[in-house]
């Protein structure tokens, strides 16, 4: 028997719900048409399974329970999926970092916290980058004092108007980014306003031209993506968000109140949202199994700018892949962090363009993962 295909992760793309139930309360801007897997559907239909109205704009909570947690129960995949476990290592039965002679024929290790090993003909990375979040600090690194300032730094995607509720009503919040992300919270912060008059709202930017985050309104393919642009701008206009542009965030100080500071300037606030992106994970988990950078790449990978945007925010460390040749614009997926979209191309365009993904997943005995392909 063929050693199976491994797939890791918590999100969409590895099936289990738990990334995603931590932002339930946020409704993707992509309808349930986008956010159906054909395969999937395929497996739950067999179930009787009710497929959701496919125009309506689903939430976190909602993808999870009409699609993923019964996907997870259906007689394919319920007794395929490992939960609480964590891969500490990955690499080729019998070879160490150096050898390379019939390499590409031995099957991946993997090895998991409580010792079990798998043999796998393909190792799939999906663990996503949602708990890996950016730092505030504009040069790469921590700014100055924002390790000890972190009990006052919430991350993307606080709920506002549920169980966050206390930590924002009444208070002066600075949401630090420029990503979708940082929209939704500032519009939440901006209907929390109307209800809690005394709520203050800072919007810090590193740049100085807010386009890419106000995005196309009217002309979105994403009816929904547009509105939230829209409805930013507006706040922004009006008074009701406060916008700090070309701000990039040397020191963090922690007195009661956070204060950001760049240069001469300061930013007071009584809590900070850090919606600044996500990072990709390490790669020394996957060392052993050889990366794209140590092996050319094989025959059987190719770009994925043949293929939609598969992430939006929190992605910003690789971006989307920069428009192709193709007369077949990409249809856009869905619409959250750890979901699957369409999105316009950012500054880190370049870098997307160098990732890579199997033709065909039961194919190539690989590891594939945003930015570290081992060879086939």
């Amino acid at each position: 028997m063929a050693d199976p295909v491994v797939v890791i992760g918590a999100g969409p793309v590895g099936l289990a719900a738990a990334a995603i139930d931590e932002w339930r309360h946020v409704k993707l801007f992509s309808p349930w048409r986008y956010d159906v897997d054909t395969a999937a559907r395929r497996l739950l239909e067999r179930t009787g399974w009710a497929e959701p109205d496919l125009d309506a704009l689903p939430t976190g909570g909602e993808l999870i329970d009409a699609y993923l947690a019964p996907l997870a129960k259906t007689p394919q995949l319920n007794d395929r999926i490992r939960y609480n476990s964590t891969v500490t290592a990955i690499t080729r039965v019998g070879f160490d970092r150096v050898r390379t002679a019939g390499r590409d024929q031995a099957p991946f290790l993997v090895r998991l916290a409580d010792g079990t090993e798998l043999h796998a003909s393909a190792v799939i990375d999906a663990s996503g980058t949602w708990r890996l979040p950016n730092v505030l600090g504009g040069s790469g690194i921590p700014a100055r004092g924002e390790t000890d300032a972190a009990a006052g730094i919430a991350r993307a995607l606080p709920d506002v108007l549920g169980r966050d509720r206390d930590r924002f009503a009444g208070r002066r919040t600075a949401v630090v980014g420029a990503g979708h992300s940082a929209a939704t919270t500032l519009l939440e912060l901006g209907a929390l306003a109307e209800e809690v008059p005394d709520t203050e709202i800072v919007w810090v930017v590193r740049g100085s031209d807010q386009a890419r985050t106000y995005g196309g309104g009217d002309d979105d393919e994403l009816p929904a993506r547009g509105a939230l642009g829209t409805r930013l701008k507006k706040l922004v206009q009006t008074g009701h968000v406060e916008l700090v542009s070309n701000f990039r965030i040397e020191a963090v100080r922690r007195d009661g109140r956070i204060e950001l500071m760049a240069g001469d300037r300061t930013v007071v606030a009584d809590t900070v949202v850090n919606s600044t992106g996500f990072r990709l994970p390490s790669p020394a988990t996957t060392r052993s199994a050889r990366s794209r950078t140590a092996e050319p790449r094989p025959s059987c990978w190719r770009p994925a700018t043949n293929r939609p945007a598969r992430w939006s925010q929190p992605w910003p460390a690789t971006g989307n892949p920069p428009a192709t040749s193709s007369s077949t614009s990409p249809k856009p997926v869905s619409a959250h962090p750890t979901s699957r979209t369409a999105a316009p191309p950012t500054r880190q365009a370049a870098a997307a363009a160098r990732l890579y993904k199997p033709a065909r997943l039961h194919r190539p005995a690989a590891v594939w993962r945003p930015g570290s392909v081992a060879g086939c």
